[in-house]
């Protein structure tokens, strides 16, 4: 019984998190780079992260999974819906520039903007692909 919870345990931990490259710092342009990214919670392993930018549903983030959305500069609104809550930030992204946003759990905070990149980011795989180009402006 022990080692079939165990393995029952091992198997939801491989499946929420996110599989892809590793992070790679883009080149914005004259847009902006929005980086959203989500990690390890143990609370929140079996619970989808629904990341909607600008009112556009951009589908399910995956643990220590990230995005990088170029987005126009000016104020953009990140909502996360996970379970039953709900939360949002406005972060202003600066025209060639990059800011950050973290989720933990069902929390949802802007980590401001920069050239500093979050340690955790750097530890997350990337999902651009399947999400920004649903969101993006």
């Amino acid at each position: 019984m022990l080692i079939r919870s165990f393995a029952t345990i091992a198997m939801l931990l491989l499946i929420s998190c996110a599989s892809g490259p590793a992070f790679e710092k883009q080149d914005p342009g004259k847009l902006g780079i929005l980086y959203v990214f989500r990690v390890f919670f143990v609370g929140g392993m079996a619970q989808f992260a629904n990341v909607t930018l600008d009112e556009k549903l951009c589908g399910d983030l995956p643990m220590k999974g990230y995005v990088a959305f170029p987005v126009t500069p000016g104020e953009h609104t990140t909502r996360l819906d996970i379970g039953i809550a709900s939360t949002q930030v406005k972060v202003n992204v600066p025209a060639g520039g990059a800011c950050y946003v973290r989720i933990e759990g069902a929390d949802l905070r802007s980590l401001g903007c920069g050239d500093q990149i979050p340690n955790e980011l750097k530890e997350a795989k990337n999902q651009s692909s399947k999400l920004a180009a649903r969101c993006s402006n």
